[in-house]
């Protein structure tokens, strides 16, 4: 007589945690939670430098800058209240950094609550985002282009 398995429902492997779990959105709002406060701390910590050394492989290759080009510098502008420094560093980067702020503060109240915020509201307006994001970027490499051609 063959003794009898577990059934796989009981067996400790797999009961996972469902995604909507409170310790798997803790677990996804730390994460968020640690990048974007990552981000905006160093960018209040470091100051922008202009020392010349270039880091963006498109601008080595091409000598054009890309459209994301100045953001780290524009980032630790705005980390230092430099709102018009970090426009000229790149003008998407006031946009950027204020989805940042509010990517920790809604990371945060998700950590706090266990109750999944980030999620549901990206699942409703990714398209747009996106859409705004490719345009802000877009419309920023467009300018510094034209202010490099002017000037």
């Amino acid at each position: 007589m063959e003794a009898a398995q577990p059934d796989d429902r009981t067996r400790p492997e797999a009961r996972q945690a469902s995604p909507r779990s409170p310790l798997n959105v803790r677990a996804r709002a730390a994460l968020a939670a640690a990048v974007a406060g990552a981000v905006l701390g160093l960018s209040m910590v470091a100051r922008p430098a202009d020392d010349g050394f270039v880091w963006c492989m498109f601008r080595r290759v091409t000598s054009l800058p890309c459209p994301s080009c100045g953001m780290t510098r524009a980032f630790c502008a705005l980390g230092h209240g430099e709102l018009e420094r970090a426009a000229e560093y790149n003008l998407a980067a006031p946009l950027v950094y204020a989805v940042t702020c509010f990517v920790l503060a809604l990371a945060l109240v998700e950590l706090a609550a266990g109750r999944a915020l980030l999620a549901p509201l990206w699942r409703r307006v990714r398209k747009a985002a996106f859409a705004v994001a490719v345009l802000a970027l877009a419309l920023a490499w467009i300018v510094g282009l034209a202010t490099r051609a002017a000037g």
